[in-house]
């Protein structure tokens, strides 16, 4: 009891201490290690969350040049859990940056200054060193007598002898019926003139060393269907639903808020037919905001048609159209060699503008402004806030495929605000994209050529009158050769887009709106190497794709070699990227960055160990006393993480990491930042209902920050530090059908506050639970965020 005791009260809250690099964004830490395939949970932390408007998280793989996006839920509440789906999440890891808007539409990152400057979070490939991975059948699953194959990979096993390599099929030995070889398992019970019964069948894989020795092994079951069961379940309905009921309060800076949010999944299956409703309701709603509630019924048959309707996430192409959200219709048809994806819906919902101000019309000089109407009754003029145009979205992939080894798709995509919708907004506007995709994949995918380009075009005011051929001439008259091509393809043009003085590009033989992308993958020999190429117009957007960085050409490296059976890690990363694609301004900035990186994960009980070294550096070549255009930045980071599982008394697992973050302004604004942060954590399962985490962590950051006077001169430099200590305690108890969990986390230093956080869980029935938690957070006033949630699975 006495050692239960004393470890207890040495166990403390984890967490991954970021650098603070933006006042809005104070921590994002992993809940647990990234396993491929697996969902990874990221907790948020922000200074004050009512500060904020908009949150997202760009988080992609290194094997990939395209970044996802997550829009993060507001709420009152300091700390959200945001999850990146499993098959986004691949080894080696993850790279990520949040863009956050204010709420004086000021715009910032995380973790650095620039999107540009990433977190990245290691990925392992299976969840512990030396498992034996289970291809088929899946662990629990059901299937037909003539699909049962035995099938295992030994990849991540090391030390092991294939001779003495032992498979049993419900506990006879089956070996000599097998395949084994230093990489694979494979047994197909024909081979051994072996009947399977319906029913529940266990498999069992042992493997030894050269003496003997077990090194690795598992064991699974499955079940058999009969021919019964079969044609039962083809002519049954299968189902399965589950609902979520959350009440929440939360009191921030002294304000007080409920809510009442409510999501519920139902699935059916019948034969070829499957059908699947998504729904997430919250009582944030409201008509003068976007929408909060999310809806979906999806339906498929077979492989070769699939149905949705409500909130749909397409990804069609990542230059024209990739995982933004459209409320409406999605379709796709497959067959085989051709298929065609196609969405109809609305990306943006009308909210009529407000009445801000009333003014006498005697007080107005000049014209009336363009957001305002003259009120003949009152003599006054009615001044108008800009409302949201309701935005529609259609777009279309027909697509040329063979199997997994050839794609040619092309994309179309028309956007456009509809001019009725409301009585005061600003200009309405219409974007029109073509892109095409080539995929060409040899070996087995270890080599992969991928392709894709797209050209938009958009008009920025819908309201305003299209030119005609005498308004060309008079207005290209001293530029002969685009006075003429407007004239002559202004019909083409046209049947796409009004062409007026607000069409974007007013050229489009430029090649301004132009964007395209060339990969080429190769991953052989336990070594992955990726180039890219890409090049985007600074006139290219496709209001399917509105966050792609614009105006940006150059190359990317990108290779990861794995040595001694997935131990060792070597990994080298270089963008070498350029804006000013068109020479539209006098100068170009350059972006260069690089980064190592050396990761050890041992299959005995050593320490894992991880080192990074990156730099980025930005230059545009101005002088550096241009205070407003100058732009020489260098930073350099180093990282250092070690994590061991040990026995001591208790089952422990600790972590250490220590990062060292420093930039370089050359220029006369000496904008210099530097930090160091140091986390080290430890988790003890103090009984097998017990656990406690323990946490020691230290920032020190340092600013450099320009001061300017009132006419907006440089005058000085002034330094800035945001140094604080955290450390806390915390366990989690499980006792019957219940669980209690509670941790208590001080800051010192710059930020000071206490932190503490409680809940638990309790099961009602098999299908039924409650959770109960309670953020409390005391700086010099309390904030208070407490939750319940009920659960009901069928």
């Amino acid at each position: 009891m006495n050692k239960i005791i004393t470890a207890f009260a040495f166990v403390f809250l984890f967490s991954t201490a970021s650098p603070a690099q933006t006042k809005h964004i104070l921590s994002v830490i992993p809940t647990q290690r990234g396993i491929e395939g697996k969902d990874l949970k990221l907790r948020v932390e922000f200074t004050n969350v009512a500060d904020l408007s908009k949150v997202k998280l760009f988080y992609k793989s290194t094997r990939e040049g395209d970044f996802k996006q997550i829009e993060i839920p507001l709420s009152r509440e300091n700390i959200v859990v945001v999850t990146i789906p499993g098959e986004d999440v691949k080894s080696p890891a993850l790279e990520l940056f949040f863009e956050v808007i204010d709420k004086n539409r000021e715009i910032s990152y995380f973790p650095g200054k620039t999107p540009y400057e990433l977190m990245q979070i290691p990925i392992l490939t299976t969840e512990g060193a030396g498992a034996v991975i289970i291809l088929s059948p899946d662990k629990g699953a059901t299937v037909r007598q003539e699909e049962v194959v035995i099938s295992a990979s030994l990849i991540e096993v090391e030390n092991f002898d294939p001779e003495k390599t032992q498979i049993l099929f419900d506990n006879i030995d089956v070996t000599k019926w097998a395949m084994v070889s230093a990489e694979l398992i494979t047994f197909v019970p024909e081979n051994a003139n072996l009947q399977i019964k319906p029913g529940r069948h266990r498999v069992a894989i042992i493997l030894k060393d050269t003496l003997g020795k077990v090194v690795a092994q598992t064991s699974w079951d499955f079940y058999v269907l009969s021919p019964v069961e079969i044609t039962r379940r083809e002519r049954a309905i299968n189902y399965g639903a589950n609902f979520e009921l959350e009440l929440r309060q939360e009191s921030v800076k002294n304000q007080g808020n409920f809510y009442v949010r409510g999501r519920g999944n139902f699935n059916s299956s019948y034969r070829f037919l499957n059908l699947n409703t998504n729904l997430y309701l919250t009582s944030e709603e409201r008509s003068n905001i976007q929408p909060q509630h999310r809806f979906l019924i999806e339906g498929n048959l077979s492989d070769w048609v699939k149905i949705g309707v409500g909130d749909v996430y397409p990804n069609f192409s990542p230059l024209v159209l990739s995982g933004y959200r459209v409320r409406g219709f999605y379709g796709k048809l497959d067959l085989r060699y051709f298929q065609v994806e196609v969405i109809n819906g609305e990306t943006r919902r009308k909210i009529e503008g407000s009445l801000s101000r009333e003014i006498p019309i005697d007080s107005l000089t000049g014209t009336l402004p363009q957001n305002s109407i003259y009120d003949t009754t009152t003599g006054k003029v009615l001044i108008f806030s800009y409302g949201a145009y309701k935005r529609n979205l259609f777009a279309v992939k027909p697509a040329i495929k063979f199997k997994k080894n050839f794609e040619l798709g092309f994309t179309y995509l028309v956007s456009e605000d509809d001019k009725a919708s409301i009585k005061f907004g600003g200009n309405p506007q219409k974007n029109v994209v073509l892109g095409s995709n080539l995929l060409l994949s040899f070996d087995g995918g270890k080599t992969e050529i991928r392709a894709q380009g797209a050209l938009s075009v958009r008009n920025e005011n819908l309201k305003a009158k299209s030119w005609t051929d005498t308004d060309i001439d008079s207005l290209f008259k001293d530029t002969p050769d685009l006075r003429d091509n407007l004239k002559k393809y202004r019909p083409l043009i046209e049947k796409f887009v009004p062409l007026n003085q607000y069409i974007v590009p007013i050229n489009p033989l430029g090649l301004s709106s132009l964007a395209y992308e060339a990969s080429l993958n190769l991953n052989y020999f336990g070594n992955f190497f990726k180039f890219d190429y890409i090049f985007h117009g600074n006139e290219y957007l496709s209001f399917g794709q509105p966050y792609l960085r614009q105006d940006i050409q150059g190359f990317k490296i990108f290779d990861r070699l794995r040595l001694l059976k997935n131990q060792v890690f070597l990994t080298f990363r270089y963008e070498n990227l350029n804006d000013n694609t068109k020479r539209q301004r006098d100068y170009t900035t350059k972006f260069i960055n690089w980064e190592v990186s050396g990761m050890y994960s041992p299959l005995i009980n050593l320490p894992n160990l991880s080192v990074t070294y990156s730099q980025s550096a930005s230059n545009n070549g101005l002088p550096y006393t241009d205070t407003l255009k100058a732009l020489d930045v260098v930073v350099n980071k180093l990282s250092f993480d070690v994590s061991y599982n040990f026995e001591y008394i208790f089952r422990n697992r600790v972590s250490f990491t220590f990062s060292l973050t420093g930039s370089d302004d050359k220029t006369v604004l000496n904008s210099d930042f530097n930090n160091t942060a140091f986390v080290f954590s430890l988790y003890s399962d103090l009984r097998e209902n017990l656990r406690g985490n323990f946490l020691l962590a230290f920032n020190n950051s340092k600013f450099k920050k320009p001061i300017f006077d009132a006419l907006g001169k440089f005058i000085g430099t002034g330094e800035e530090k945001f140094n604080y200590i955290s450390f806390g305690t915390g366990a989690d108890y499980s006792f019957g059908k219940m669980r209690v969990w509670g941790n208590l986390a001080p800051s010192f230093g710059d930020l000071k506050r206490l932190y503490i956080y409680f809940g638990g869980s309790y099961e009602i029935a098999r299908n039924q639970s409650l959770n109960f938690n309670c953020n409390l957070l005391f700086y010099s006033y309390i904030d208070i965020v407490a939750y319940l949630t009920y659960k009901i699975t069928f």
